[in-house]
């Protein structure tokens, strides 16, 4: 099909003829959700579509927080779940993102808040049907992978739009994608291949190269695993708690603030040969096996030569979150051995090795570059090219907690170096691209810090008024009740607390840029 009919019948498909109608009479014979199970996607170029349920909910009464749920699959499989909002929609499309190895229309529960703030939002399996953990369903099978790398970001997008307009009856006023994790390398695919069809775009803990970033996960349970007993690990749990504390004891007060967080784990230089046993005959003192273990979990993953094959290591202050990451509660190998099992069994190399392959047999000398070689063709986020995206408009904030366990935070700082490197240095950057690392935040969410951020309506704002955000303020919460709330300012650039003022308080803290 030519590419000029093409457009026509996507323009076609994308203003179309209004649901709604214009006069009350007509409005009153016509269910403009249900009839969106009767309409014809299948042209949608890119992106052909069939609906298979619609469902309107919660429009009873007077309420205005009632939703039309749209599940459909893009050909060959891709499912995906678009909720409309019955009322009030602000003209605005947002796509959160999946996470793990997706697999599920779960992450459709994120939804529910920008749902009731006006957005019409939609959410994809990414082409496969799996739990966030296993990849079985990417044995030998390209599309499945193509799918999971990029395509079904790009598809899902497409009919998002196409069928937010057919039913609103105009164009979108503006999109924006929202994911975490995987969801946030899905937002920098997007932001490096396709930043025409967003005009903001938050990147969220980014696993930069889904093959790549098994590489520190392996490199973790191979550091901690004990030769004497297979299956186990050389630090219990109790052990990494001792460690927490040491660091917190030498480095919680560099800050200015004894307060459990580091504000920038680099600053730490706490070393874990200092609880080595020596000349001390106490219980709680540690053997070389076990300062080596640390050692190699903060400094990150190595050939044999001593190349570094990822940017840095678990960061000083994370260590509770290595359990039950890397260290179960009764001393095993921590719960992500399965999934970077299947990671490299199924999703890693150009010809997967499939079931027989184990975590044993993987190499730090053969490996990552055949890691690399696939990651490059299909995985890989790390092109800091982003001039499409400055041109188009587009604005991304990017987020990354410095007690990450799964993504480690190395990987965001040395993206935005690049980036910096690539666009013109921090300024020119800084106009249409800010990061902003959290302290004391964990994978995503939680954390000690102050790790309740708004991105979304931070993105709006610099979106539709050119308010760029000078910086974000966090809250930390117990029980629903607010503790205390922390600015964070855009990389390199970080918050310095006031002596002597509310520690509590967002405004006892100001900007700083630091001495490196």
């Amino acid at each position: 099909m030519r590419y000029s009919v093409r457009l026509a019948i996507h323009a076609m498909l994308c203003i179309g003829a209004p649901f709604y109608a214009a006069n009350g009479a007509a409005a009153q014979t016509v269910d403009p959700c249900a009839a969106l199970a009767r309409q014809d996607f299948s042209l949608v170029p890119d992106a052909p579509t069939q609906i298979k349920q619609v469902t309107s909910e919660g429009n009873g009464g007077t309420s205005r927080s009632g939703v039309c749920r749209v599940r459909g699959y893009v050909s060959p499989r891709v499912e995906f779940e678009l909720q409309l909002p019955l009322h009030s929609w602000n003209g605005k499309l947002l796509y959160k993102g999946c996470g793990g190895f997706c697999g599920s229309l779960a992450q459709a529960a994120a939804c529910a808040a920008p749902v009731a703030q006006g957005y019409a939002c939609i959410v994809s399996d990414m082409g496969h049907t799996s739990t966030p953990i296993d990849a079985k369903w990417a044995y030998n099978d390209l599309q499945a992978e193509f799918d999971f790398a990029f395509r079904a970001t790009y598809v899902t997008t497409v009919i998002g739009r196409a069928i937010t307009s057919r039913y609103y009856g105009g164009e979108i006023k503006r999109a924006y994608f929202d994911g975490c994790s995987t969801g946030g390398r899905q937002a920098l695919m997007a932001a490096q291949r396709f930043p025409e069809q967003f005009d903001g775009i938050i990147v969220g803990a980014p696993a930069i190269s889904e093959s790549g970033s098994g590489v520190p996960g392996i490199w973790a349970m191979r550091s901690l695993a004990d030769s004497a007993n297979p299956g186990r690990s050389v630090l219990s749990a109790a052990n990494i708690q001792q460690l927490h504390a040491a660091v917190l004891a030498r480095c919680d007060q560099l800050d200015g603030l004894v307060d459990g967080i580091l504000n920038d784990p680099r600053d730490c230089q706490f070393d874990p040969a200092e609880l080595a046993c020596g000349d001390r005959s106490t219980a709680d003192c540690w053997t070389a096996a076990q300062v080596a273990a640390a050692r190699k979990l903060y400094d990150g993953p190595r050939d044999s030569r001593g190349r570094q094959l990822a940017p840095g290591g678990l960061t000083r202050g994370s260590e509770q979150n290595w359990v039950p990451a890397y260290i179960a509660s009764d001393g095993a190998i921590g719960f992500y051995e399965p999934f970077m099992a299947d990671l490299v069994r199924y999703l890693s190399f150009a010809e997967d090795p499939g079931p027989s392959f184990t975590l044993e047999q993987f190499d730090f000398d053969r490996h990552p570059p055949r890691l690399l070689s696939l990651a490059q063709l299909f995985y890989a986020s790390y092109n800091p090219n982003l001039r499409r995206a400055r041109d188009h408009g587009t604005k991304i904030i990017h987020y990354h907690g410095w007690n990450d366990q799964s993504i480690w935070p190395g990987t965001s700082t040395d993206y935005y170096q690049l980036v910096t490197q690539s666009m013109g240095g921090v300024g020119a950057t800084q106009e249409f691209y800010r990061l902003f690392m959290v302290p004391g935040m964990n994978h995503c969410e939680g954390g000690v810090g102050a790790t309740e951020i708004d991105y979304l309506t931070a993105l709006d704002a610099w979106v539709e008024r050119g308010a760029a955000p000078v910086s974000l303020v966090g809250s930390h919460r117990v029980a629903a009740a607010l503790k205390f709330q922390r600015p964070v300012f855009p990389y390199p650039a970080r918050s310095k607390y006031l002596r002597g003022r509310d520690p509590n308080a967002a405004a006892s803290f100001v900007i700083e840029l630091p001495a490196r």
